[in-house]
């Protein structure tokens, strides 16, 4: 890329235009920005013009489908254990997979009607979730206080649904 009077909004317009993902479009322009940045303080260019340039409004590639009422109806009834716990959990919670599968039962508290996400598990690993926002506690809806189960039950599904979850195309 040569150094364009207008910074480097035309180089990464095309990278949008060739299929880019604002994301790595994004990550182009700040390492461009850095490079740049070392070049003008070397003294190899005179200033940073991709430093004052903008990224266009994020777009979704396809509009957010939701499930209607009667098909949750029908994946559940077409589900079996564990899956169709999950699949309760994570329609009536919004919880994300791994974040499901993080479960622990001390963080479920049915008398109080909420459960706390303090963990997310990706490809069969456990860590913190990425941000503090996802850090949250969530109501309990009746159907998911009323699943049943001793912890040992519900800690044994867990386990099954990670292992599920992590030899299959559903990994997070």
């Amino acid at each position: 890329m040569r150094h364009h009077p207008r910074g480097g909004q035309p180089f990464l317009i095309g990278k949008l235009k060739n299929g880019y993902s604002w994301e790595m479009t994004h990550h182009l322009r700040s390492l461009l920005s850095k490079v740049i940045g070392t070049a003008v303080d070397w003294n190899f260019l005179s200033d940073n013009r991709v430093r004052g340039t903008k990224m266009p409004e994020r777009s979704l590639k396809r509009p957010h489908r939701f499930l209607s009422l009667d098909e949750v109806r029908r994946l559940l009834a077409a589900s079996e254990e564990p899956v169709r716990t999950i699949v309760l959990v994570a329609v009536m919670t919004g919880l994300r997979i791994g974040e499901i599968l993080a479960l622990r039962w001390g963080r479920i508290n049915l008398g109080a009607g909420i459960l706390r996400v303090e963990e997310t598990c990706y490809k069969g690993t456990f860590g913190t979730p990425k941000t503090r926002a996802s850090r949250r506690e969530v109501p309990l809806t009746p159907a998911v206080s009323g699943i049943t189960g001793t912890p040992r039950e519900l800690e044994r599904y867990r386990r099954r649904c990670i292992g599920f979850f992590n030899t299959t195309r559903y990994t997070t």
